[in-house]
C-alpha cells in the first residue's frame, strides 16, 4: 500500500476524512509521548493487519499525535491505534466491529476506517425534527433489547432499533411524544470487556450488566442492538429516529459517562445530536461544571438537557423561547409512593409535587423506574425480591415505599387485586395530572412486573423483557393510561409552561390553581389528614372548561366541597378510579355543591356548559 502524507489537523479526535485524506488523532499520556504510536490498519472484517502508519509522520501539539495520509479506497479497511505492542481501539470510533452479538466475549475488535462503507443513506427526516414544547412532552423510557426481546412482541429482529420501529403504532396509540433509550451506545455488558476500576460489579465475572451504566464506546450505536455489523447499527438507529420523527415523536439518549473529561463529553453529545439527530440527552452522573459547559453549548443550543443536578433557576443559560432544561430526580417519585400508600403528613408534599413546575426549568416526574419496583409492583410488594441477582436480596434500595394491598406477590384474592388496580390507577391520576413533564417507565401502563426486583441490572431474561400478551387486569390498565394521557393532551392546563401562581392574577375569578381539602378554599394539610383537592382553572389556558381533582388516600370515604363552577357551566364526573370498568371515563353525573370520595379512590370533575338551561329555555319559548 502506497502511503502519501499530508498536514493533518489535531483538533478532530479519532479519525476524520477529508476529499483527498484521513486525517488520526489520538491523545496520549505523557509517559506514552516517548513510545512507538501510531495507527494499523487492517483488511476489512478481519484481524489481518495491512499496514502501520506511525505517527512521527505528523505532528504533536502538547499529548496530541496525528497524522494525515491518502488511502484509495478507505471502505476497505479497519484501524486501531497502538502504543509499542498495545493494540487500542479509537474511544472516538463512530462504529465498532467485533461486538454484533450480545452477551459474547470481545476476543478482537476494531473500528471501520470509513463507517459509511460505499453507499451512504440519507434520511431526510433527521434534521426535521418534531420541536415538541416540553411541558407538552409525554416520556416514555425503555430498554432497546428489553422492549421487544420477549417472544410475545411479534417482531421482526426482536430486541433491537428496528424492533422499536415496528412498535410505533403501539407508543402512537398510548399518546407518546418522547422515547427515552437507557445507554444504547456500544457499553461493555461482558465482565471480561468492562474495566472493574471504573463500573464494577460485586459479585461473580460472569454477571451481565443488562442496564449499560458502564464504560463504553461513547460514540457508537450498541452493534447488538442492530444484531449486524457496527456500520449496520448506525443505518438502523438513524432509520429508528427517522421513523419516531416522521409520527412526530422525539428521541431522548440518556447517558452515562465514566472517566471522561468534559471536553470527551461535549463533544460526543455534539456528534450524536448533528449525526443522529436526537431531541433530548438525559445525562447521569454528571458533574455540576460539566454540566454548566454543556448547558452553555451553542451548538446544543435547541436540545432538550436532563439531569438530577440541574440548577435550580437556568436563568443564567442561553435559552430559546421555549424551556429546554429539566430536573430530573426522585422527588416526585418518593412523594407520590408516600401519599399513594397513606402515609401520614404527605398533603403538604402531594400538593408541592402536583404544582412543581419551576419558571427557568421543567420538573421530569416518574413514578419508577431503574433501581426501583415497577408501578405494579409497588402496589404488590412490601419489600424488595432480589433473590435472581445472587447477592442474597443485599443488593438495591432498601426502601421502595411501596405497600402490597394485603398480600405479599402473586395472588388471586379478588378483592386484593381490585385495590391494586385502583392503586394504579390512583397512581397514574397523580403522575399525569401534576404539571411536571411525566415519564412512563416501559410497562408500567399494562401492569408489567419484574417479580419483586427492584435493581434488576443483570437480569438478560423475562424478568426485564416488557410481556405483550395480556390479560383483562392488564388490558384495563392500558386502555386507562391511554385516556388519561389523551385527558392531559387535550387540556393545556395540566402542563402549563410556566408555574402556577395560586393566584387569579388575570382576573378570571377564579386562580389559575387552588388547593382545597372537605371544605372548599380551605386546605387541610394536617398530619392525619389523607385527602385533598385541587381546581384548575381553563381560562388561564385559554380553554372553556375548568378541571377539579379529589385525591384520597384514606382508607375511609371522605366529603368534598366544590367551589361553585362559573356562570352558565356546570360540573360532571368524568372519572372515578372506583369504578371497576375499562370505560372509566365521561361518568357524566351531574356534581351539585359536594362530592363523597370512596377510600383510596380518584374523582375527576370537568365544568363544561350547562347544556339542560338551553333546553329548558327551548320548551319555555316553545
Amino acid at each position: 500500500m502506497k502511503i502519501e502524507y499530508k498536514t493533518p489537523n489535531p483538533l478532530i479526535r479519532g479519525v476524520h476524512k477529508t476529499e483527498d485524506a484521513y486525517t488520526f488523532t489520538m491523545e496520549v499520556s505523557y509517559d506514552d509521548l516517548s513510545k512507538d504510536c501510531g495507527v494499523v490498519l487492517y483488511k476489512k472484517g478481519t484481524s489481518e493487519e495491512c499496514i502501520r502508519i506511525p505517527f512521527d509522520k505528523g505532528v504533536t501539539c502538547g499529548r496530541i499525535l496525528s497524522v494525515s495520509c491518502e488511502i484509495d479506497n478507505g471502505y476497505d479497511y479497519d484501524y486501531n491505534f497502538y502504543i509499542d505492542d498495545k493494540i487500542i481501539t479509537d474511544e472516538y470510533a463512530k462504529a465498532i466491529n467485533g461486538r454484533e452479538k450480545w452477551g459474547e466475549k470481545s476476543t478482537f475488535t476494531s473500528a471501520p476506517l470509513d463507517v459509511y462503507g460505499k453507499d451512504k443513506k440519507d434520511f431526510e427526516y433527521l434534521l426535521k425534527k418534531p420541536r415538541i414544547k416540553l411541558n407538552d412532552n409525554v416520556i416514555y423510557k425503555l430498554h432497546v433489547r428489553g422492549f421487544t426481546k420477549s417472544t410475545t412482541a411479534k417482531v421482526k429482529n426482536r430486541g433491537t432499533y428496528s424492533g422499536i420501529v415496528q412498535k410505533i403504532p403501539y407508543l402512537k396509540e398510548l399518546g407518546i411524544n418522547m422515547v427515552e433509550l437507557m445507554p444504547a451506545y456500544d457499553f461493555f455488558e461482558n465482565a471480561e470487556d468492562r474495566d472493574e476500576k471504573l463500573s464494577p460489579i460485586s459479585i461473580g465475572t460472569d454477571i451481565i450488566n443488562y442496564w449499560g451504566y458502564c464504560n463504553a464506546f461513547y460514540y457508537a450505536p450498541k452493534a447488538s442492538f442492530a444484531g449486524k455489523s457496527g456500520v449496520d447499527a448506525i443505518n438502523e438507529f438513524k432509520n429508528m429516529v427517522n421513523e419516531l420523527h416522521k409520527e412526530d415523536i422525539e428521541v431522548c439518549l440518556e447517558f452515562m459517562f465514566l472517566n471522561k473529561s468534559a471536553e470527551y463529553i461535549l463533544k460526543c453529545l455534539r456528534y450524536w445530536v448533528m449525526t443522529y439527530g436526537i431531541d433530548a440527552i438525559h445525562l447521569t452522573g454528571i458533574a455540576d461544571d460539566t454540566l454548566d459547559i454543556i448547558c452553555e453549548d451553542a451548538l446544543l443550543g435547541d436540545t432538550k438537557v436532563f439531569a438530577m443536578n440541574m440548577k435550580n433557576n437556568c436563568n443564567g443559560y442561553e435559552q430559546p423561547l421555549l424551556r429546554r432544561f429539566a430536573s430530573y430526580n426522585d422527588g416526585f417519585l418518593k412523594g407520590a409512593r408516600h401519599f399513594l400508600k397513606g402515609d401520614e403528613d404527605q398533603v403538604s408534599s402531594m400538593c408541592y409535587n402536583v404544582r412543581n413546575n419551576p419558571n427557568g426549568m421543567a420538573n421530569i416526574n416518574y413514578l419508577s423506574g431503574t433501581g426501583q419496583l415497577t408501578l405494579f409492583d409497588t402496589v404488590s410488594y412490601d419489600r424488595k425480591h432480589n433473590e435472581a441477582n445472587g447477592e442474597n436480596n443485599n443488593d438495591g434500595a432498601a426502601n421502595d415505599f411501596s405497600w402490597n394491598c394485603g398480600v405479599e406477590g402473586p395472588t388471586k384474592k379478588r378483592k386484593v387485586l381490585e385495590l391494586r388496580k385502583k392503586q394504579i390507577k390512583n397512581a397514574f391520576a397523580m403522575l399525569l395530572l401534576s404539571q411536571g413533564v411525566p415519564v412512563i417507565f416501559s410497562g408500567d401502563e399494562c401492569a408489567n412486573t419484574q417479580n419483586g426486583n427492584n435493581n434488576p441490572y443483570c437480569q438478560d431474561n423475562e424478568i426485564s423483557y416488557i410481556k405483550w400478551t395480556r390479560n383483562s387486569f392488564e388490558k384495563e390498565i392500558f386502555e386507562y393510561t391511554k385516556k388519561l394521557i389523551s385527558f392531559r393532551k387535550c387540556h393545556a392546563i395540566t402542563h402549563m409552561e410556566s408555574e402556577m401562581k395560586n393566584m387569579d392574577y388575570l382576573s378570571k375569578g377564579y386562580p389559575d390553581m387552588s388547593f382545597h381539602g372537605s371544605r372548599a378554599w380551605y386546605l387541610d394539610s394536617g398530619y392525619f389528614n389523607r385527602h385533598f383537592s385541587f381546581m384548575l382553572c381553563g381560562e388561564y389556558a385559554d380553554e372553556v372548561e375548568d378541571i377539579f381533582v379529589a385525591f384520597n388516600m384514606h382508607w375511609e370515604e371522605q366529603s368534598f366541597d366544590v367551589p361553585s363552577p362559573r356562570s352558565g357551566m356546570v360540573w360532571k364526573k368524568y372519572l372515578d378510579t372506583n369504578i371497576n370498568t375499562i370505560d372509566t371515563f365521561i361518568i357524566d353525573d351531574v356534581v351539585e355543591r359536594s362530592i363523597k370520595v370512596t377510600p383510596r379512590t380518584v374523582v375527576i370533575l370537568v365544568a363544561v356548559k350547562d347544556d339542560s338551561k338551553k333546553l329548558t329555555k327551548k320548551r319555555k319559548s316553545k
